[in-house]
């Protein structure tokens, strides 16, 4: 399951599969996920690990 929402926070995102066991056993059906979003990707961390690289390469720059 992910969040509809984009990630700001930089955090990675939480994705979780739920698969729904048959209650009565009658048979046996092959799992589907419940809730799955794969049109929405953590494509936001690699922007801010640029940034904070930068930020860090422009610091070390000007304390020489």
């Amino acid at each position: 399951m992910t969040s509809p929402h984009p990630n700001h926070a930089g955090k990675p995102c939480l994705k979780l599969k739920v698969f729904v066991k048959p209650t009565n056993g009658s048979g046996y059906e092959s799992p589907e996920p419940f809730l799955t979003d794969r049109s929405q990707h953590c494509r936001a961390d690699l922007p801010s690990l640029a940034v904070l690289l930068l930020l860090l390469l422009l610091f070390l720059v000007a304390r020489v």
